[in-house]
């Protein structure tokens, strides 16, 4: 018969926690006030799975005293206070900045261009800082929530920065589909002049 609804966190096992069971680079090891620390942030659900002290896989979600509230928050000890100290800033304001600009650069510029407030010219420029911006909030968000996920920086700002991480890789994919048009439009262009002039 099957014990899985009575598997309880000890508080002297360390835990590991990979995303499914094709996860190539578990998370941890972690104890089991960090793992609450983990579910409260939103990082770890009960569709993840863990390992206890090196055993098997198992979902997240059989570990019922895990994902329920808790009837009164246990004291902090001094070695979580310093823990909570040492733990490396985040910069979830930075990467949600780059990540905007990288979204929102080239189609202001694109207007003002239609409006004849700025030269054409500047169009591409403004492409090239919105897949710069993008891909550097990209690259810093995913640093950074791999960082939380070992416990070693702030979590507080993991919404944030994923937040900063969609921007840079709509930023991305957007600034990447325009070039790709106008460069299109630029072959296409050539074109048709070399075509009447062979005539």
């Amino acid at each position: 018969m099957s014990t899985i609804s009575t598997l309880t966190l000890a508080p002297e096992s360390t835990y590991h926690v990979a995303k499914d069971v094709y996860s190539q680079e578990p998370e941890g090891p972690f104890d089991h006030a960090r793992l609450r620390e983990l579910v409260a942030d939103g990082l770890l659900t009960a569709e993840m799975l863990i390992s206890q002290d090196g055993g098997e896989w198992i979902s997240a979600g059989e570990y019922p005293t895990l994902f329920a509230p808790a009837s009164q928050p246990a004291p902090r000890s001094s070695s979580d206070r310093t823990q909570t100290a040492e733990l490396l800033p985040h910069r979830g304001t930075a990467i949600l900045t780059l990540g905007i600009l990288g979204l929102f650069v080239w189609p202001v510029l694109f207007f003002l261009a239609v409006l004849r407030v700025l030269p054409g010219l500047l169009v591409l420029p403004g492409l090239l800082v919105c897949v710069v911006c993008g891909i550097c909030a990209w690259s810093m968000a995913n640093h950074e929530l791999g960082s939380i996920r070992r416990g070693e920086m702030d979590p507080s700002g993991g919404s944030t920065i994923t937040a900063g991480k969609i921007c840079g890789i709509i930023s991305v994919a957007l600034a990447a589909l325009m070039i790709l048009l106008l460069v299109l439009v630029g072959i296409l262009a050539a074109v048709g002049i070399a075509g009447p002039a062979g005539v």
